[in-house]
């Protein structure tokens, strides 16, 4: 399935690393973060891949090119001038986008099966699906509220106690429904937006993983991730 890659964030988190570096491209273990990513992607049987560009995105784009190297179809959209967030950055790539998509951030890595969580899809009634993890803080702030049974509430921005679980970084989309949604947008939003509508609205399925996530978006998650492909990972 067509996987969308947003990463068109400053990551100023991490500066100075990426005051002329795109997080995509900072190296890890002596290799651009992009690799691990699109290598893995490529073990889940992804063949498609649309990139979202920002921040020295160019460099980006001039690095993986086509995607051959790694066997996998590569096309890109470019925010421009003014980064438009997570939101606005997938509605500027629409002309690209297929009936139904995934997407990831460029800044994690899901050592989960992809393959398990499109079945899960599938089956669902719902337009769209978020992949969750039982965080409780640990990883990172918690954003879900999950009955067991359902995705209840979502947000990025809540300090409710109630939230236990948090976004793992990968959902299944419906173009229809999501350009539906950006009608009443300005060019400029966070996707975690459309996420909440579709919770509000019981339109948002879930698939529970165990797996913990890795992002390189701060310098312990780096070298969480350094660890971690260390012992585990190889391309």
């Amino acid at each position: 399935m067509q996987t969308i890659i947003i990463a068109g964030g400053l990551a100023q988190r991490i500066r100075p690393l990426t005051l002329n570096t795109p997080k995509s491209l900072i190296k890890i273990k002596g290799i651009p973060f992009i690799d691990y990513q699109l290598k893995f992607l490529k073990k889940q049987n992804i063949d498609e891949v649309i990139l979202c560009l920002g921040y020295l995105g160019e460099m980006v784009s001039d690095y993986v090119k086509d995607g051959s190297q790694y066997g996998i179809k590569v096309k890109y959209s470019f925010d421009g001038k003014k980064l438009l967030g997570t939101g606005g950055s997938l509605f500027n790539a629409k002309s690209l986008l297929k009936g139904k998509f995934i997407v990831i951030y460029g800044d994690s890595f899901l050592p989960i099966n992809f393959q398990l969580v499109l079945k899960k899809f599938f089956k669902s009634s719902k337009s769209s699906l978020m992949v969750i993890m039982k965080n409780k803080d640990l990883w990172d702030k918690s954003n879900v509220i999950f009955n067991g049974r359902k995705i209840i509430e979502y947000s990025k921005n809540s300090n409710s106690d109630k939230m236990k679980y948090i976004d793992y970084g990968l959902s299944v989309l419906n173009k229809k429904n999501f350009l539906f949604f950006c009608k009443d947008m300005n060019s400029t939003f966070d996707l975690s937006l459309y996420l909440r509508s579709l919770a509000v609205n019981d339109d948002l399925d879930h698939f529970l993983t165990k797996k913990r996530f890795f992002e390189i978006g701060s310098l312990s998650g780096i070298l969480d991730f350094e660890n971690y492909i260390q012992k585990n990972y190889e391309l």
